[in-house]
């Protein structure tokens, strides 16, 4: 999932009912996060501007070996 948003604005990422989309519910990315939570892993955020000088989010997940 790539989306571009500015560093200072990224919390709202993941509080509900917070969307940059017209049609969107807002509850995703808070929903992802309660499941990554509950099995012990992490959400990595990282935003800026990529080679072709647009802006860009990227979202990596970590959750530990079983």
């Amino acid at each position: 999932m790539t989306i571009w948003r500015d560093r200072a604005k990224l919390s709202q990422n993941y509080q509900p009912g917070f969307s940059t989309k017209k049609e969107g519910t807002g509850r995703g990315l808070e929903i992802v996060q309660g499941i990554v939570k509950a099995h012990g892993g992490r959400i990595k955020v990282v935003s800026g501007l990529n080679e072709s000088g647009n802006g860009e989010t990227t979202f990596s997940i970590k959750l530990p070996s079983v």
